[in-house]
């Protein structure tokens, strides 16, 4: 019986460890909030990255201004769900598929035109923008 009690506890411990981890993981990104008001930020993607701890994106908007945002779970791209460190830049066209092993066709970071869409919340005691969706957008035509 003693063995049987020994086991089940470590059982049980592992399972709370690897809830705690789980949760620690996802804690560190933002979620969208029930109802809370979105708003919409467009420009060419200049920056976008993905870390255990967190991830942010950089866009440079028509009259020139810098724009970031922190990148919330689950985020999407198109529509779609991409975990992806590093997206296809003019630098680096084809990222590792470590970076990204399923890359979103047709976003290119430094040349894609996108829409974010974006909240405000507190990050890191911080009143921060928070996007979890990244649309892209036509290119706009030099005249």
């Amino acid at each position: 019986m003693h063995r049987r009690t020994l086991r089940l506890l470590r059982a049980v411990g592992m399972l709370v460890l690897l809830v705690a981890l789980i949760r620690s993981r996802v804690d560190a990104y933002p979620v969208r909030p029930i109802g809370v008001r979105t708003f919409v930020m467009r420009g060419t993607l200049v920056d976008y990255n993905l870390g255990n701890h967190g991830g942010g994106l950089t866009i440079v908007t028509a009259d020139g201004r810098s724009r970031t945002a922190v990148i919330a779970y689950p985020n999407t791209i198109d529509g779609r769900h991409y975990l992806c460190q590093d997206l296809p830049s003019l630098r680096d066209p084809t990222p590792s598929a470590v970076a990204c092993s399923q890359r979103p066709p047709g976003i290119l970071v430094g040349r894609s035109h996108i829409r974010v869409i974006y909240w405000y919340g507190m990050v890191r005691g911080r009143r921060m923008e928070i996007s979890d969706a990244i649309v892209s957008e036509p290119t706009r035509r030099e005249h």
